[in-house]
């Protein structure tokens, strides 16, 4: 999409995504065993929702723009 708009894409920090991570970091030193494994995959799950939305926003704004779909 970045090439299309003649842009370079770069990259932040997300706030939003540290604070997942640090979250999940949190929960895992409160926790041990099968529920420390429990909070690992909770907070890989977070992790995961919010990358996919990210991916769904960014393919919501290239059709908003009536950029080309480009081949897989």
């Amino acid at each position: 999409m970045f090439g299309i708009l003649g842009k370079s894409a770069t990259g932040k920090t997300c706030k939003a995504m540290k604070g997942l991570i640090e979250e999940g970091s949190e929960v895992m030193e409160q926790t041990e065993g099968e529920m420390r494994d429990a909070a690992m995959i909770s907070a890989a799950q977070k992790v995961e929702h919010y990358e996919i939305a990210s991916y769904g926003s960014a393919r919501d704004w290239a059709r908003i723009l009536n950029l080309p779909r480009h081949p897989l």
